[in-house]
C-alpha cells in the first residue's frame, strides 16, 4: 500500500489496533490479525519508535496480544510435554510388562508401542495377563 507520510501509516496501525481490542475476543485471531496488520504497515525503527511515542494504549494492546499468545502457547507447550512425557511412562511400563511375561520384544513391537496413542495402550496393557503371547496383546481388535 502506498502511504501519503508516515503519520497516516501509524494512525492506520493505530486504528487497526484498536478494532481489533474491540471486535475480535478470540485470542488466536488476534494475533493472526495484529501480524497482519504489522505485515500490512511495514513500519521501520523509526517509524516504531514514533508509534510508541504517540500511541502508547495501541502499543499497549499490541505488546498485550503478543504476551498473551506466547504465554498461552508456552503453557500448550508443557501440556504437551507432560503429555508425552506422561505417554512415554506408560509405553515404557507396557513394554516392561510385555517383556516380565512373554520375554525380550522385537524392535518392531517396542516401535509400535512407542507410537501408540494413549487408548491403545491403555487397551494393550488391559491384555496383558489374559494373553498367552506379545502378538495377542498387540494385535488384539477388542
Amino acid at each position: 500500500m502506498h502511504w501519503k507520510g508516515t503519520d497516516e501509516k501509524l494512525e492506520a496501525r493505530a486504528s487497526a489496533l484498536q478494532g481489533l481490542e474491540t471486535l475480535e475476543p478470540d485470542p488466536n485471531r488476534r494475533l493472526k490479525y495484529a501480524d497482519f496488520v504489522d505485515n500490512y504497515a511495514q513500519l521501520d525503527e523509526n517509524e516504531q519508535e514514533l508509534f510508541r511515542q504517540r500511541y502508547p494504549e495501541e502499543e499497549a494492546i499490541m505488546t498485550g496480544i503478543v504476551s498473551r499468545s506466547r504465554q498461552e502457547g508456552r503453557q500448550e507447550g508443557r501440556q504437551e510435554g507432560r503429555l508425552e512425557g506422561r505417554l512415554e511412562g506408560e509405553a515404557q511400563m507396557l513394554a516392561r510388562m510385555l517383556e516380565k511375561r512373554f520375554g525380550p520384544l522385537t524392535e518392531e513391537q517396542l516401535e509400535r508401542i512407542r507410537s501408540a496413542d494413549e487408548d491403545t495402550l491403555w487397551a494393550w496393557s488391559d491384555r496383558v495377563f489374559q494373553a498367552n503371547s506379545i502378538d495377542e496383546v498387540l494385535d488384539s481388535q477388542s
